[in-house]
Formats: structure tokens, C-alpha cells, sequence
């Protein structure tokens, strides 16, 4: 595509434009955009300065996550996380089951015929959703031990748990 369609990045009516040479991890990490202010509107240069930028979160997989908790939606209610508490135990066990099945080398839920990952994204969404309305019951151990295993495993020889003499 020769000349910018109005769908595409450069037609933005965001206006801002993507510099990948200037971007932290150049055009394969697009993590910041620069932005061009000689010509842009002072409203314009104020939006970008607002805490969350929507302009740079992907759509594409918005709609692989609505279409997961579409049937959820479907199969217990949409948004009950909201009218009812939740535990954080049973939002992050099931992540755990869909992040063993990718890492079993399986793309997709077989129940739902979804991406496992749009799965996981999911219930991030309805943990962060859930957390912020004040409907999230933490019901799960905080002894901080995974940071002393990693830590353990970090220096070779030690264990935790166990006295080296």
C-alpha cells in the first residue's frame, strides 16, 4: 500500500506518528511514540500527556478477549464479578491451566475453540476489573517464597530451606 488509506496508522486522527528509529528497542519493540508538535493542536499535546493512551494498545486482540468474555458472559452472567465477590484463587488457577496447555504446545481452548491466551487475557481483565470495584477476595498465600526460591536458584549451590555447611 502505496498511499495511507484512512484505516491506516498514518491517517491516524490521533496524529500522532510512530518513529521506530527513535523508539526504545527500534522497529521490532515498538514500546514509546514520537510525536511531531510543531503542527499539532494544544488540545492534542494535552491528551497525550494523560496517564492512559489507548492510541497504543493493540485492538486486534480486544476483540479475541470480548469474544471470550462474550461467553462467559453468556455461560454465567456478564459482569457477576461485579454484583459478587470472586476469589483470585479460582481466576489464577484457570490462567494456570490455559498457560500450561499453550506451553503443552496447544493454541487454542478445545470447550471454547479460543485462543487459550485471549483466555488468560481475560481474566486478567476481570482480576484488574474485580480489584478496582473492591469485589476481589485474596485468598491466597503471601509468604513471599517464590521470590526466595528464585533468588535461591539464582546462586549456584544454595537451597532454600537448606543450611549449606
Amino acid at each position: 500500500m502505496d498511499t495511507p488509506s484512512e484505516y491506516s496508522r498514518d491517517a491516524s486522527p490521533f496524529g500522532f506518528k510512530f518513529n521506530p528509529d527513535t523508539a526504545p528497542g527500534g522497529k521490532d519493540h515498538r514500546e514509546t511514540y514520537a510525536v511531531e508538535a510543531s503542527d499539532t493542536n494544544p488540545k492534542d499535546l494535552a491528551g497525550r500527556m494523560k496517564p492512559a493512551t489507548f492510541s497504543v494498545v493493540p485492538v486486534a486482540p480486544m476483540f479475541q478477549i470480548g469474544k471470550v468474555m462474550s461467553l462467559g458472559a453468556a455461560k454465567y452472567g456478564a459482569f457477576n464479578y461485579r454484583d459478587k465477590p470472586i476469589s483470585e484463587s479460582v481466576y489464577l488457577d484457570a490462567f494456570m491451566r490455559h498457560m500450561a496447555a499453550v506451553i503443552d504446545g496447544q493454541d487454542v481452548d478445545p470447550e471454547s475453540g479460543q485462543s487459550h491466551v485471549a483466555h488468560m487475557a481475560a481474566g486478567c481483565i476481570i482480576l484488574l476489573d474485580a480489584m478496582n470495584v473492591g469485589t476481589l477476595i485474596r485468598d491466597l498465600p503471601r509468604n513471599g517464597m517464590s521470590e526466595k526460591v528464585l533468588l535461591g536458584m539464582a546462586v549456584p549451590g544454595t537451597q532454600v530451606g537448606v543450611i549449606n555447611t
